[in-house]
């Protein structure tokens, strides 16, 4: 491979009337170059937590990536990764290089984003400052388009179940007689109020009335 390298390098010189550099190049030009051939590789370093140790990184296509255990680039902020394995959850990065944090804030675009954080129980609406997966600074979001409101507590009442929901206790005991009330007298027509029916129909039931929420009520788990 290496040979290959080098006798490409020659022709190429020989093309362009250049000489023989032996000067070491610039890690952060390296980087660059990596990050141009393989942009969905551009990678953040994660935060040091109680789960991550240095040297573990996410790559701009989503995928999570590390380095080698005492890689001498564990403590980059960033980097542009030209080889690692296909792991899928976290690959092993064989080849990288150190990229500069400017060249990435000069591709990311401003994007809105809303979810709900399921640790903490609230709505996140935030705008995030972004290169693919790669979230590179946020802000507040101040207004929060209905939409994208009912969409995120939707997703999570059907990710974790109605209990995000507090039915007072009449709700509660009216529910229990109309599902009652379906199997005494099956021929009545009473609607289906159990959950699983909340759930296959909460676009229907529940969203106008997110809609007609102001963002400030929208509880917090």
């Amino acid at each position: 491979m290496l040979e290959r390298v080098e006798r490409l390098s020659r022709q190429w010189r020989q093309l362009l009337g250049v000489g023989a550099a032996d000067d070491a190049p610039d890690p952060f030009a390296v980087g660059a170059l990596v990050a141009r051939a393989y942009p969905e590789r551009e990678a953040l370093a994660r935060p040091i937590t109680a789960g991550l140790s240095r040297g573990r990184f996410l790559l701009a296509g989503g995928q999570g990536a590390a380095l080698p255990e005492g890689d001498a680039l564990a403590g980059a902020s960033a980097l542009a990764v030209a080889h690692l394995d296909a792991a899928q959850a976290e690959g092993r990065v064989f080849l990288a290089a150190p990229l500069d944090l400017q060249l990435l804030r000069a591709q990311a675009t401003w994007e809105d984003s809303v979810r709900w954080d399921t640790r903490s129980g609230t709505l996140v609406a935030q705008q995030e400052l972004r290169v693919g997966a790669l979230v590179l600074e946020t802000r507040p979001l101040r207004q929060i388009p209905a939409a994208q409101r009912i969409n995120a507590l939707s997703g999570a009442i059907r990710a974790e179940g109605l209990h995000l929901l507090t039915f007072s206790p009449e709700a509660a005991q009216w529910r229990a007689r109309v599902e009652s009330l379906r199997h005494w007298r099956p021929d009545d027509n009473w609607p289906d109020v159990s959950d699983r029916a909340l759930l296959d129909t909460l676009d229907d039931w529940l969203g106008p009335l997110l809609g007609a929420l102001a963002p400030a009520r929208i509880w917090r788990g």
